[in-house]
């Protein structure tokens, strides 16, 4: 099955409830590793680059990061192909994230997964990914920011054991459904009065200001 990813997730966004998504009968049925060939053409013929493939007996994942040779990356999208003998899962369950180099830090903008998705596992192999990443560039990246907003409320249990597994930081606000999420690199040593600092500057659109170490 050849497809466009954008258009692909377009157009079949419309078919299935946005809230829950859905899986699209595979062109030959049942045979996920034709599958499996055909959306990794698919992913390098749009620019996209592949960044793991995990399988089990019943199912295969490719995480893969969107758009990589754009000439700045501003942007980074890291997506999840889900390919099992349903189909393949529409739409695609991934995270954008903001870079800010000004404070040297990335923002975690959104984590889009959607019904039977949700709980699988595959938000952790996005962020094993984006961490990953983020300490790759330890001179480029220090802090990874993020916000808890209203919307979160009624799962903000999951959301903070999320996080937390993956070493973030959290304070909630006063209203306990809305805060601020805080990585930071294993190269960096801060005070506590400099993450007290950074955890006032968190917005939903990232650092408000520079922040300085020394």
């Amino acid at each position: 099955m050849k497809f466009n990813f954008g258009i692909f997730d377009g157009f079949f966004g419309k078919v299935f409830d946005k809230k829950t998504g859905g899986f699209v009968p595979s062109g030959k049925r049942k045979d996920i590793d034709y599958e499996l060939e055909e959306g990794l053409k698919n992913i390098e013929s749009e620019g996209h680059l592949v960044l793991e493939i995990k399988r089990n007996m019943d199912e295969i994942v490719v995480i893969y990061q969107r758009w990589v040779n754009k000439e700045l990356e501003d942007e980074i999208d890291i997506a999840a192909l889900i390919i099992s003998k349903k189909g393949i899962w529409i739409p695609h369950p991934h995270m954008i994230v903001h870079r800010e180099e000004s404070s040297k830090s990335l923002h975690i903008a959104d984590i889009k997964i959607k019904g039977d998705c949700i709980n699988k596992g595959y938000g952790s192999l996005m962020m094993s990914h984006l961490l990953k990443k983020a300490r790759n560039e330890k001179n480029e990246v220090y802090f990874i920011t993020g916000v808890i907003s209203s919307v979160d409320a009624d799962h903000i249990d999951r959301l903070l054991h999320f996080y937390k597994k993956h070493g973030f930081l959290y304070r909630l606000d006063e209203s306990i459904t809305t805060g601020q999420l805080l990585w930071i690199n294993d190269e960096i040593t801060l005070t506590n009065e400099q993450i007290d600092i950074i955890f006032n500057q968190i917005t939903f659109f990232g650092l408000k200001n520079t922040i300085k170490l020394a």
